[in-house]
Order: structure tokens, then C-alpha cells, then sequence
């Protein structure tokens, strides 16, 4: 099955633009007080949508809704956020989670009513958010919080979405990644231009280095864990994450939880980004010196971490679009890999694999996207559709619907005022 991963980490893409100008230090007043939930009893009307989509509209302060059955835009829309990106929904489908960027909030929507029930303040902008598949509990990495009492910059916040309240702050220095396990008992937290990556225990809440007596590790920045939650696929992205040392080296290492020891580790030309599916592992990632293209896909055995061999005989890595890979999924055998500020001035940010034929298919750069000033354009959202062979994709600022039978955009598209930041079907 898919492993999904999705569901519980997400790099967030948020703006350059609002980083800079709303970066506050978490003090014990932001906690105290901020920290405390905004409890709302607001019954709006509902969209008597059976089979929606919401998308979180970054511009509009808004989350619209779509029939993903029609593919229509509703005229109902969900307020209540101010410049929504990243989404997660509980696996019940009772509840949706949205990260607003603007005021650095969570909020609680209740899918039934299509109304925010509950927000809770961070205090500072996150770079990267994971929510337990119940939605009681989330987490969010801070890069500039500074917890209470602590002169560490970089922390961990831990959520009670149940109770819409900041519960702990765990000083980590520089926390800037994160990835939880399926089963929500360990945390890994992941630093910029640092050579450690830091473990929690989610009810301990006690972080420790992960054991790697041998300097395996090299700018760690991703992970991606088994579905029995024991072991996790540690990614170094190397020289993609800027170490510029003569043994600079992207790899993927095997990480133990229980024993807190790294085991199996392959060298590939990139890892920044993976998706865990049926004994592969499929890695994507950028290299500044990988020909024919920066951008690849590696393929590789789950067990062993050999590169698999390709049908036709094609060469593995393969190419794919370059730039900041942080989007997979896998739809109809239809591997979906995202990324943001690509420079590929042939292809858009958005590469298809096919998996049974290893062929690879670009989204073609569109004069009406256009929000990667470089020539690509920013994916920053995904989501299949259920009962259907189609891919709700945020590209550039808009929702483009791809047909997972031939790889391309279906005819019938919508039109979202705004900029589309995250797609989460919700039926």
C-alpha cells in the first residue's frame, strides 16, 4: 500500500515574503497567553457539497470549495483563515487542519459545518508541520522560537488540537524539518546546514541525537518511516543542502528506532524528498552536477537499498523537473513529484513516473501560472481523487486537474481568484 505520507509531515512552503516580516520569538508570554484556544460555536452554511474538495486560497484568506465530482467551483467557501497554505484531514474525514500563515495559526475546521471551531496560536512561522492522523495532536517546527526560559533559537511546538492550546516547546536548536511516525510515537527533527538529526519520543518529549558514531549523516533533512513505525529512511541531501566538502554526498540511511542505530545506506545523486510504496522507495531530489538534468528520481529496493533496474532499460536515476522537491504521491501507478522554485525553463515544476513504464511526463510551462518568476511553476499542493482516475495539482497559484490515464491536463479545468496553496478532498 501507499504509504501516506502526506498525511503526517509536510515541508511548508511558505512565503518568503511573510517569513520575514511575522518571525517573532516565542516567549512565555506567547505561550501563556497566545497559546490559549479561540473557541468558536459559528454554524456557517454548509455547501451541500457530497463530494468536495477544499482549497486552501493563500490570497483570499479563504478555503474554497470544489465539486470534485463536476469539477465545479462552489459559491460557498469556508472563512475564517487569513493567508491558508498547508492542510491536513483527520482520517475519519471528520475534521480538516489548516496552517494560517499570516497570523502563524492553526485552525480547526469541522468538515460537516464548513466553519473554523477552534484556532490555536504558535506565536512564530513554522517551516514544517505534522498532525497525528486523529488530529488531536500536532506538531510544528520553528526556526526562530525561542522557548521560555531557553536561549536555544529553534524549537518544536507541541498542539493539543483537542483543546486548542500550545501544550510544550521543545528547544531544538535551528528546527527547521520534521517527520512523524504512522503510529505518532517518534518525532524526527531535522536542522539546517547541520550534520544531526534529533529524535523524539512523543510522550517523553525528551529530543536526543541519532546515534551516528560513523559521521553517516550529511545534511540530513527529510525522512520517511516504515508503515509498522519501526525503522525510517533518513535523507542527506549533501551538496543540494550546501555542504561544499570534497566528501559531500547525498545518501538514504536506514534508521532503527528501538536501537537508535543507522544501518543499511546507499550513495544517490540526490535526496531531498520520498515516497514509500510497495518495496520501493522512490527518492527525488535536486544536484548540481548530476548530467543530463539537475533534477532526479532514484529508484530503489525498499529491503536492500539497491537501484532497482528500469523496464526499456532506462537509466536510474531519471530525469525530472529540478528545484526544491517537497510534493509525491502516487495515484493510478502514477508517481506525482512536486517542487518548488525550479529554473527548468523547458518543463514546469510538476514530473509524472510512470511506474510500469518508467516514462516521464512534464507539466509544460503555462503563460497563465507564472508564479516561479524563474520559468517553472511552484507545485505546492496535491490530492487524488477518490473513485476517479484524476489529480487535483496546486501549480503556480492554481488548480490544475491531470488525467492519470495519459498524464495530462484534462479538458475541463477550473478557475481559482487568488492563489491556490494546498488541495485536501474531503468526502
Amino acid at each position: 500500500m501507499n504509504q501516506p505520507i502526506n498525511r503526517v509531515k509536510s515541508a511548508l512552503p511558505v512565503p518568503q515574503v511573510a517569513f520575514a516580516a511575522i518571525f517573532l520569538a516565542l516567549t512565555l508570554g506567547s505561550f501563556s497567553g497566545c497559546g490559549s484556544g479561540n473557541k468558536s460555536s459559528t454554524s456557517a452554511p454548509t455547501s451541500k457539497i457530497a463530494n468536495r474538495v477544499f482549497v486552501s486560497n493563500l490570497s483570499a484568506s479563504v478555503l474554497n470549495i470544489v465539486d470534485a465530482k463536476a469539477d465545479t467551483l462552489s459559491t460557498f467557501t469556508v472563512g475564517g483563515v487569513s493567508g491558508p497554505t498547508q492542510m491536513f484531514e483527520s482520517a475519519d474525514k471528520n475534521t480538516t487542519i489548516v496552517y494560517n500563515s499570516l497570523p502563524n495559526t492553526f485552525a480547526v475546521v469541522s468538515n460537516a459545518t464548513e466553519a473554523v471551531t477552534a484556532s490555536v496560536s504558535l506565536g512564530s512561522a513554522a517551516s514544517s508541520l505534522a498532525v497525528t492522523a486523529d488530529a488531536s495532536r500536532a506538531f510544528a517546527a520553528l526556526p526562530s522560537g525561542v522557548c521560555a526560559n531557553s536561549s536555544v533559537i529553534g524549537a518544536v511546538a507541541v498542539v493539543s488540537l483537542t483543546n486548542a492550546t500550545v501544550t510544550n516547546c521543545i528547544p531544538v536548536t535551528g528546527a527547521r524539518s520534521i517527520a512523524l511516525s504512522p503510529n505518532a510515537a517518534t518525532l524526527l527533527i531535522f536542522a539546517q546546514d547541520s550534520n544531526v538529526a534529533t529524535f523524539m519520543d512523543t510522550t517523553s518529549l525528551k529530543p536526543a541525537a541519532v546515534n551516528d558514531p560513523g559521521l553517516i549523516l550529511d545534511r540530513p533533512v527529510n525522512a520517511v518511516f516504515s508503515s509498522d513505525s519501526t525503522s525510517a529512511y533518513i535523507l542527506s541531501c549533501g551538496p543540494e543542502c550546501g555542504d561544499t566538502s570534497a566528501t559531500a554526498t547525498a545518501k538514504v540511511s536506514v534508521w532503527n528506532v528501538a536501537a537508535n542505530t543507522l544501518g543499511l545506506t546507499q550513495n544517490v545523486t540526490s535526496a531531498r524528498d520520498a515516497l514509500l510504496d510497495s518495496g520501493n522507495l522512490y527518492v527525488a531530489g535536486s544536484s548540481p552536477t548530476f548530467s543530463p538534468g539537475n533534477g532526479q528520481l532514484t529508484i530503489l529496493n525498499a529491503g536492500t537499498l539497491t537501484p532497482i533496474a528500469l523496464p526499456s532499460a532506462t537509466a536510474n536515476p531519471v530525469m525530472i523537473s529540478d528545484g526544491i522537491h517537497d510534493k509525491m504521491l502516487l495515484s493510478n501507478g502514477q508517481l506525482f513529484v512536486g517542487a518548488r522554485a525550479c529554473s527548468d525553463t523547458a518543463h514546469g515544476c510538476l514530473s509524472i513516473y510512470n511506474t510500469s513504464s518508467a516514462a516521464v511526463k512534464f507539466s509544460a510551462i503555462s503563460p497563465n501560472l507564472g508564479n516561479d518568476t524563474s520559468g517553472g511553476d511552484d507545485v505546492t499542493g496535491m490530492e487524488p481523487i477518490p473513485g476517479r482516475t484524476v489529480v487535483y495539482v496546486c501549480e503556480g497559484g492554481e488548480v490544475q486537474i491531470y488525467d492519470t490515464t495519459t498524464d495530462a491536463l484534462q479538458k475541463n479545468q477550473i478557475d481559482i481568484v487568488g492563489q491556490a496553496e494546498d488541495v485536501r478532498e474531503v468526502f
